[in-house]
């Protein structure tokens, strides 16, 4: 929470699409280390619920810096952390109903971070440092932005693909729909899976880690959609910014990402069976123990 938001804004773009893939591979580390030790009983710090406390108060933590912060790229990588929790608490849930949706949750989520550190460097090629900031004050002033009247030089060279600013516009659109879990993309399928089997399993046992998760999940995306409407409508709302030069090159894997997304929500039934059925093989490791260490092996099967 403390350099992560920094580090990725920092990043060329495609450097914090790939850095957001390996937050995930470390969350995939731990489930996996949960599953293989539960066998033996989960010798601290994997046991106990202390790993969905942890969620939530990532979870937390991630939204309000999602509300607090005002330029893209930093509101990016705290989405990534308001994911990150979301799976860790997901992981730390008693029983194995969240993991397929955590799974599912996880895929849908590295996706869409890639496509949206992609076009927000895009979004911003063509505004000064800090201009969101000097919006807000010149707006809470009343007084006129000069960067409005001002053109800026540093455009890519090439030649601009049709519509750029529409274009820029729908993967905006697609990309907050995907990290808020909203419809119609796979976003909303996975994180309503994820509040469906929470609220499936509150009726046994103690019913307060359910409803906590419920309240982390939809906050956090009441969250998402507020700061996400309100720097979208500062830069895709001001007449006065120059169109940006955008070359196919640049576009296709923004497009082709958000693409996988749309597949992967229509697609929705054949992918949660098979991550519920990854999620059944992830809590009965048997299978893979005996792979790696099979009974031949030193004259034991332990």
């Amino acid at each position: 929470n403390f350099w992560l938001p920094a580090t990725y804004a920092a990043a060329s773009a495609p450097v914090a699409g790939v850095f957001a893939i390996l937050t995930k591979v470390g969350i995939y580390a731990l489930l996996r280390f949960e599953t293989l030790l539960h066998a033996t009983g989960s010798p601290a710090p994997f046991g106990g619920e202390w790993l969905f406390y942890c969620g939530l108060a990532t979870i937390a933590i991630g939204s309000l810096g999602i509300l607090a912060t005002q330029r893209l790229e930093r509101l990016a990588g705290f989405l990534v952390i308001v994911s990150s929790g979301t799976l860790l608490a997901a992981i730390g849930f008693r029983g194995t109903a969240l993991t397929g949706p955590a799974l599912f949750y996880l895929v849908s989520s590295v996706l869409g971070s890639g496509a949206f550190f992609m076009v927000v460097e895009m979004v911003q090629r063509n505004r000064a440092y800090a201009a969101d900031l000097l919006a807000i004050s010149f707006e809470a002033f009343g007084l006129q932005d000069p960067a409005s009247d001002t053109e800026h030089p540093d455009e890519t060279v090439g030649l601009p693909i049709p519509g750029a600013m529409a274009f820029l516009g729908l993967t905006f659109v697609s990309c907050a729909l995907l990290l808020t879990g909203l419809p119609p993309l796979s976003g909303f399928v996975a994180k309503f899976s994820l509040l469906a089997a929470a609220i499936a399993e509150a009726p046994g046992g103690n019913p307060l880690p359910s409803w906590l998760l419920v309240a982390a999940l939809l906050l956090s995306g009441l969250a998402g959609i507020i700061s996400l409407s309100r720097l979208g409508v500062r830069v895709f709302w001001s007449g006065e910014r120059s169109t940006p030069r955008l070359l196919w090159v640049e576009a296709g894997p923004v497009a082709g990402l958000i693409a996988l997304c749309a597949i992967l929500a229509l697609g929705a039934g054949p992918a949660t069976d098979y991550f519920r059925v990854t999620a059944e093989s992830l809590h009965n490791p048997a299978a893979y123990i005996n792979a790696v260490l099979p009974a031949d092996a030193g004259g034991t099967g332990e």
